[in-house]
């Protein structure tokens, strides 16, 4: 039984679902029928306890995987057989001692397999490993800084050239450059566009999560009890070859839904 899964990840040949239990201590590879998208009991990988797997991503070889462990700064890399997950070695997400208020959020290794990015909130900053290809182990190149507080979710885009990096307290999406060519990520631009029209009635503002490729989201929290918001703002921003992009801010009211586009560019 799950306690508090954090994570759900399709395996390449769509056989199996991978579950990272933040609770649990585990990363559980269920039995996956396409056809009918029932899942069965398969194999449960073990991290140390108080670890707290959150999110996971496969390498592009489909050989190895990887899981950024919240609750003690730490990614595992794992060997992956086609059924089940055993772990290679785990390091730390920081250049320095953990301690109280970081935690991690994303991992995601770069489609040409040679490097594997991760979020450090707290620190601020997106960690950057190169990824033995022989082996699936990580060796620390960087420690670069989100320009804005709390990265709680990043995306890397369709070409592998930019990462979005979408900082939930710093109400900003900071864009970078570089990446997957081996050297220090470069800041393009931040607080880009993002807080447009945001700040709520009551001042707050927040910017939560997206997901690549097509679009990225970012919800805002709280709802606004006083004109009947029962579900949080969604930003969607559809991205084409160019990079251009458009911002639209959908709200959920208590009778029915209303989007309205706010900034272009």
């Amino acid at each position: 039984m799950l306690f508090r899964s954090h994570s759900v990840n399709f395996d390449r040949a769509n056989k199996h679902v991978i579950v990272a239990d933040l609770g649990l201590d585990k990363v559980f590879a269920y039995k996956f029928n396409a056809a009918t998208g029932a899942m069965d009991e398969g194999t449960a990988a073990s991290l140390k306890p108080g670890s707290g797997p959150r999110h996971f991503s496969f390498h592009p070889s489909g050989k190895f995987a990887y899981v950024i462990n919240e609750l003690t700064c730490t990614v595992t890399a794992f060997k992956w057989n086609g059924a089940s997950l055993t772990e290679i070695e785990t390091v730390t997400s920081l250049p320095e001692p953990w301690k109280q208020g970081y935690s991690t959020a994303e991992v995601v290794a770069h489609p040409n397999g040679r490097f594997l990015y991760g979020s450090n909130r707290g620190h601020n900053t997106i960690a950057v490993f190169q990824i033995d290809q022989a082996t699936g182990k990580l060796k620390s190149v960087e420690h670069k800084s989100t320009q804005g507080q709390v990265p709680r979710n990043f995306a890397i885009d369709p070409t592998g050239q930019f990462l979005y990096s979408c900082n939930q307290r710093g109400d900003n999406v900071a864009i970078f450059k570089g990446i997957g060519l081996g050297r220090a990520l470069d800041a393009e631009e931040s607080m880009w566009g993002v807080t447009y029209g945001f700040t709520r009635p009551d001042g707050q503002k927040r910017v939560q999560q997206f997901g690549m490729p097509n679009i990225f989201y970012l919800t805002a929290l709280p709802t606004d009890p006083e004109i009947g918001w029962q579900e949080s703002m969604f930003w969607w921003v559809p991205i084409d070859d160019t990079r251009h992009m458009q911002f639209s801010v959908h709200r959920v009211p208590a009778q029915g839904d209303v989007a309205r586009r706010i900034h272009e560019r």
